[in-house]
């Protein structure tokens, strides 16, 4: 389905000239007004189907799964995920390929124009939308995979009314919009069900389970659970099976996945003779998923891994303790552990993090184990060559670390 990364372009630097970063707007019924005019186009579309995925963690992945599996079938799809690591045309895919750098920059220099009440999320998807039903026909079969970017009620995506729905996961992360208990979360997530379209759900938690059985049937939702053990790579791909199911595509097994690229999730690539593997674990429910896998894993020890560098988005300090400790429990560390802050607008201040840092490791494990690093391209060229690199933290991160390495 994917065969090169696409590369930072024109279209990423008009966006940084009108928004300062992407953050949530609230609003959904001006953003529903907005986009009225590609819903009531979608239900002129006889043999399109919408498929819409919220969840804590393993949403991106099932969507990318899915269109993955889609193209094995060699179907139309279009995928709308967020956020992006090298360029904002990764959020425009389709099975085509990428937006053409051109295209995008002519929808963006359109709607920024005439939508300057939409944020920097809103604006990107009602390009998506446009150029979705820009290149498609009533009478097409294709598929339209939203991923929510967060929560799912109050998201832009929900706008649509899709006909299968997933949640893939439930745990604490944007407490301070979703709400700071579990079955807030749930119930935000749950905004994007709809009565009579079926359910697919990834949720383990049995508490959760229950609250979930009693609106689907409240809402003649038919719930179709997956509870494929710990491992949560088996488990996101089930339910990419399951959708695929529903859409009346059985054809598939696990050993389609065998060539599958997945953008920032466990990416391994070589750069200067040294092998990166990139991780997005960006919140605590990611990083315990995570460990308890490799701890698993026959294809990946983390005992092998030489050099681990790690950062993180913006968030309370108390949430963030508690992710390095779920990191120093799981030593992970060979012979470096590299801490750094990075450029983006979402990024943790220095002062906070490092403090941090040498709190919960440096007391403990020492200077020459655990290092806050002021330049992270530096640390990186004293890495020997040949060493294994895991790369853990926010997808910004992933992203920022990319793109100084490659480009």
């Amino acid at each position: 389905m994917i065969t090169e990364k696409p590369l930072p372009c024109s279209a990423d630097l008009l966006l940084e000239k009108h928004f300062s970063k992407e953050v949530f707007s609230p609003g959904f019924e001006r953003v529903r007004e907005r986009f009225k005019k590609f819903v009531n186009a979608s239900k002129n579309y006889s043999q399109l189907k919408i498929i819409t995925v919220a969840g804590t963690n393993g949403k991106g992945e099932v969507c990318f799964s899915l269109a993955h599996l889609l193209s094995k079938s060699n179907k139309k799809f279009y995928l709308w995920s967020s956020p992006h690591l090298l360029t904002v045309k990764e959020r425009f895919l389709s099975h085509m390929g990428y937006i053409e750098t051109s295209s995008l920059l002519a929808l963006l220099k359109k709607n920024i124009k005439q939508h300057s009440d939409l944020s920097y999320y809103e604006i990107l998807f009602f390009c998506f939308c446009e150029w979705v039903f820009e290149q498609t026909s009533f009478e097409e079969e294709f598929y339209l995979i939203l991923e929510v970017g967060l929560g799912g009620r109050l998201d832009a995506v929900n706008v649509f009314d899709a006909d299968v729905m997933s949640v893939v996961s439930i745990g604490r992360d944007h407490q301070k919009i979703l709400g700071f208990s579990l079955r807030e979360i749930l119930m935000e997530k749950l905004g994007i069900t709809r009565q009579g379209k079926p359910l697919v759900s990834g949720v383990h938690q049995a508490y959760l389970r229950s609250l979930i059985k009693k609106e689907c049937l409240k809402k003649e939702i038919p719930l179709n659970e997956i509870l494929v053990n710990d491992n949560y790579v088996l488990n996101n791909r089930a339910i990419s099976l399951e959708i695929a199911r529903l859409l009346g595509h059985e054809e598939f097994h696990d050993e389609v996945f065998e060539d599958i690229f997945l953008p920032g999730r466990r990416e391994s690539l070589k750069i200067n003779e040294k092998d990166f593997i990139f991780i997005g674990a960006h919140n605590r429910d990611g990083l315990k998923s995570l460990f308890n896998l490799y701890q698993k894993s026959n294809k990946i020890n983390l005992r092998n891994i030489n050099y681990v560098i790690c950062s993180f988005s913006e968030r309370d300090e108390s949430e963030l303790v508690e992710m390095l400790r779920i990191i120093k429990a799981n030593k992970c560390v060979a012979k470096e552990l590299i801490f750094c802050t990075f450029s983006h607008p979402r990024a943790l201040s220095k002062e906070a993090f490092k403090g941090l840092v040498e709190n919960e490791f440096q007391k403990e494990m020492g200077e020459e184990k655990v290092k806050f690093s002021d330049d992270i391209n530096q640390a990186i060229e004293k890495i020997p060559s040949y060493s294994k690199v895991l790369v853990l933290g926010s997808y910004y991160f992933v992203g920022f670390l990319q793109k100084n390495l490659l480009l």
